[in-house]
């Protein structure tokens, strides 16, 4: 997600046949003064029914993220299982980034595992890649592609290229 002032994305997954299996991935990038209100929805109703979340939050100049998850296990989900994974990169000092799981289980036989982090590009990483040779923004921009490689890597290779580039011009002037 990138490009306008205020993005609100919350795409939904009703996992209701046993078996049934459902996937997020996303990358959302703030810039500048915007703000990425995002997350997603799981909801296990059948039996055996599996799920995965990974979300990737970038806020960079001035710009807010927020990872909203919610992940439901009913009470005839026997066996779900869910993996939910958010972490946040800030590239500058005065963005934020915040996650607000929330997570209700109704089945005792229900595995979940959620991980949340947050990390900064620190100046060691950066001195590195410049050392080498890269400008500030090549360095701040091969250290975002490669944070993002989990989401990335699971778009088809047309949609990987044009991420990677979208990241790239998105971050333009962040940085320097």
């Amino acid at each position: 997600e990138t490009g306008s002032a205020i993005t609100w994305k919350y795409p939904s997954v009703i996992l209701r046949g046993d078996n049934s299996v459902g996937e997020f991935f996303s990358v959302a990038l703030a810039n500048n003064y915007q703000q990425a209100d995002t997350g997603t929805k799981m909801i296990h109703i059948g039996k055996n029914t599996k799920s995965t979340i990974v979300s990737k939050g970038i806020s960079a100049g001035h710009g807010n993220n927020t990872y909203r998850g919610q992940v439901q296990i009913m009470p005839g989900a026997e066996n779900a299982v869910n993996h939910t994974q958010c972490d946040s990169l800030l590239v500058g000092d005065q963005c934020g980034a915040h996650t607000v799981p929330y997570i209700e289980v109704r089945n005792p036989t229900a595995r979940l595992e959620h991980e949340a982090s947050t990390s900064k590009v620190s100046d060691d990483q950066l001195f590195y890649l410049m050392a080498r040779g890269l400008s500030e923004e090549e360095a701040h921009h091969m250290i975002i592609t490669g944070w993002s490689r989990d989401v990335i890597r699971e778009l088809p290779f047309e949609f990987a290229l044009e991420a990677g580039q979208l990241l790239k011009v998105s971050l333009e002037g962040a940085v320097g």
